[in-house]
């Protein structure tokens, strides 16, 4: 955690994705990411699905999936919508045309 603090102070933004909640070997609890998410700050966090595997959820619904959880566990909407739409247009620039 502390390396991934070092590189968020560093401008970087840290990926957080639906995959994660998934019963696999790299399977977090909504807690982890929620407290991930807070450690950094959702200026620097992005989530994403992560799930163009046949095995898994279509991307939408694993997305769908991803919010409600981290919405049942604790993130307020605003931090919600930063990670999955200020952050991600701000990397590709086109922070001006989102709001």
């Amino acid at each position: 955690m502390e390396e991934i603090k070092q590189l968020a102070g560093m401008g970087a933004f840290i990926e957080h994705t639906c995959v994660g909640l998934l019963p696999n070997e790299w399977r977090r609890e909504p807690a982890e990411i929620v407290a991930a998410i807070r450690s950094i700050g959702d200026k620097h966090s992005i989530m994403s699905a992560d799930l163009s595997q046949s095995k898994n959820l279509l991307p939408a619904d694993g997305m769908r999936l991803f919010i409600a959880t981290m919405l049942r566990s604790g993130l307020k909407e605003q931090e919600i919508e930063t990670m999955v739409k200020t952050n991600p247009a701000r990397l590709l620039g086109l922070d001006e045309r989102v709001n």
